[in-house]
């Protein structure tokens, strides 16, 4: 999944950014590791000029549910 981040630009538009992140809460939560989702996110989003601080990172996690039809980590952008 790192190397996937990679290939996408931090600085990628909002809507790509939610889509990063809910794809990656969705994998971890499917791991039981939620905690290793967000330290990806927040390694990848504070990459970008965009970064909006680990504060908002965390509220929009934490808004990130599971739910039919979601964001996954094999959608395509």
């Amino acid at each position: 999944i790192r190397a996937a981040l990679q290939a996408i630009p931090a600085d990628c538009s909002r809507e790509e950014w939610i889509m990063c992140g809910m794809a990656l809460h969705h994998a971890a939560s499917a791991e039981g590791n939620l905690e290793m989702g967000f330290a990806l996110w927040h390694e990848w989003s504070a990459t970008g000029a965009k970064y909006p601080g680990e504060r908002a990172l965390t509220v929009q996690w934490r808004s990130f549910r599971i739910k039919s039809g979601w964001i996954r980590v094999f959608t395509g952008l």
